[in-house]
């Protein structure tokens, strides 16, 4: 699992590729802990399709979200949103009708367990991702 900080673009040059690298590469040097403390689901047409644990309280990586937000300006939809919340995607519903006869259990098993989420640090690195959310489960894979 990871807690999304920023959506970059499909393609990189190899000059913004060597400027993340470097960057990931200062910030790592500045590690600091996160714990996870609620969760939460995202909407789309008034219909929950994304559900996400995150961390209520903490600044630093909306001040990570920020600097990146700034330093690689790019047009995925993803980064449009008006308040950042850093999360960690627990699941995408791909079919309301179904999960729906299911709800009170799932929010019964995340509830149960975000007690022994909450006394963990769920932070160690700041990673690039290359995503692929065509395939279920996604493919994801460290590029640094």
């Amino acid at each position: 699992m990871h807690i999304t900080l920023y959506y970059f673009g499909k393609k990189f040059e190899i000059k913004t590729l060597l400027k993340i690298k470097n960057d990931l590469l200062k910030l790592n040097k500045k590690i600091f802990p996160v714990y996870i403390d609620k969760f939460n689901f995202f909407e789309k047409e008034k219909q929950t399709y994304l559900y996400y644990l995150y961390p209520s309280k903490d600044k630093k990586l909306k001040n990570v979200n920020s600097k990146l937000k700034l330093n690689y300006i790019n047009d995925v939809p993803d980064n449009d949103y008006s308040k950042y919340i850093p999360h960690m995607t627990l699941f995408k519903i791909r079919n309301f009708e179904v999960y729906k006869k299911y709800n009170e259990e799932i929010l019964k098993i995340i509830t149960s367990n975000l007690g022994e989420i909450k006394k963990n640090n769920s932070f160690k690195e700041i990673n690039l991702y290359a995503v692929d959310s065509k395939f279920s489960p996604e493919k994801q894979i460290v590029v640094y």
